[in-house]
C-alpha cells in the first residue's frame, strides 16, 4: 500500500555569535552515546536523534519524537481495545527524516505532523550544543513567489495570525514594531494575533518595505521562540495587458503555502511502516532533483 510523504527546504542561519556550524553540531550529536545524552526534553516530551550517518558530502539522519504520555491503545476493527504493553522508559516514536546539505546550508527535512518540525529539529540542534540564540530555519520559497510579489503594483492587505505567544513583550523585545498592540496583548494575556493591516476602499497602497519588514521580524521572531505561523498573506494588484489594454489583477502572496515542496510516493511495509531507509532514499531523490534550483534562489539577490 503507497502512501504520499510530504518534503520541505529550509535555509539555515546560525546565530551570529555561534563558534560551530550546524554541520559540526550534527556531528557532534551524532557523535554521542546512544542514551539518553541525546535526549532534549520539550514540555515533558523528550526528542532525540535516532540515525545519523554521513554519505557523500550530506549529513543525515532521523530524529524522533517520544510520546510518553496519553498512549494509545491497540484496537481491532472487529472490536475490543488492549493496551499496549510498554515499559517505564519506553514511548511511542514519531520519526523524522533529514538530509542536510553543508555546502548549500539547506535541511530538507520529511514533514510530518506528529513528529519534529523544523521549528523543533533547530531548537533540538540550539539546546544540545547549549546556544543562548537561537538557530534559524528559514522556509524557501517557489521561485515564482518573489517574481509575483515584485510584480504588485500596489499593496493592498496584509493578514498576519499567530498561535502560542504567552508573552506578547517579547514582539516588542524582538522589535517587531506593533508598540500598543502589543501592550494590549500583554495586558489582556490574550495568546494569538490576529492582524490585517488593509487600505479597505480608499485608493493607493501600503507601504511596501515597512510591510515585508514586519513579515520578517514576525517569522523569525516566531522561529526564536517557537511560536506557530498559522497565517502571513499579502493581497495586492498587478498591472497586465490583454488584447493591447492595460487591466489591474488581484494578486495573494502567502508565505505558508506558497513554500517549495515535494510530494513523493512511499510504500508500507510488512510492519505497517514506512522504513528509515525508504524515507531516506526519497529526501536524496528530491534533493537531486532541486539542488540547482535551490542554489540559484539562493545566490538570487
Amino acid at each position: 500500500m503507497s502512501r504520499e510523504m510530504t518534503i520541505d527546504y529550509w535555509h539555515v542561519e546560525m546565530p551570529p555569535h555561534a563558534k560551530q556550524t550546524l554541520e559540526q553540531l550534527l556531528r557532534n550529536i551524532g557523535n554521542l552515546p546512544d542514551d539518553d545524552s541525546r535526549n532534549v526534553d520539550f514540555q515533558g516530551v523528550p526528542f532525540r536523534l535516532h540515525e545519523f550517518h554521513e554519505w557523500r558530502e550530506y549529513l543525515e539522519g532521523e530524529v524522533i519524537k517520544i510520546r510518553m504520555e496519553d498512549i494509545p491503545v491497540k484496537a481491532s476493527i472487529h472490536g475490543g481495545i488492549e493496551a499496549i504493553d510498554l515499559k517505564e522508559d519506553e514511548g511511542v516514536g514519531e520519526e523524522t527524516a533529514f538530509l542536510y546539505t553543508p555546502e548549500m546550508q539547506v535541511v530538507t527535512l520529511q514533514r510530518n505532523h506528529f513528529g519534529t518540525s523544523a521549528f523543533k529539529f533547530a531548537r533540538y540542534c540550539q539546546e544540545l550544543a547549549g546556544l543562548d540564540e537561537p538557530i534559524f530555519l528559514v522556509p524557501i520559497l517557489r521561485p515564482d513567489v518573489m517574481k509575483r510579489l515584485n510584480a504588485m503594483s500596489v499593496l493592498k492587505k496584509v493578514e498576519i495570525r499567530i498561535a502560542g505567544i504567552e508573552n506578547a513583550k517579547q514582539l516588542d523585545a524582538e522589535d517587531v514594531g506593533f508598540g500598543e498592540m502589543l501592550d494590549i496583548m500583554a495586558t489582556t494575556r490574550a495568546p494569538n494575533l490576529k492582524l490585517e493591516l488593509s487600505m479597505g476602499n480608499r485608493s493607493g497602497g501600503l507601504a511596501r518595505q515597512p510591510v515585508l519588514q514586519a513579515i520578517q521580524r514576525l517569522w523569525r521572531f516566531c522561529q526564536g521562540t517557537h511560536k506557530t505561523v498559522r497565517t502571513m498573506r499579502v493581497h495586492g494588484v498587478r498591472e497586465i495587458e490583454e488584447d493591447g489594454l492595460s487591466m489591474l489583477d488581484k494578486e495573494i502572496v502567502d508565505f505558508i503555502q506558497d513554500r517549495l515542496t515535494d510530494k513523493v510516493e512511499v510504500s508500507l511495509e510488512d510492519d505497517r511502516r514506512v522504513s528509515y531507509d525508504q524515507r531516506r532514499d526519497r529526501l536524496r531523490e528530491a534533493w537531486s532533483r532541486r539542488r540547482q534550483e535551490i542554489s540559484a534562489l539562493l545566490r538570487r539577490p
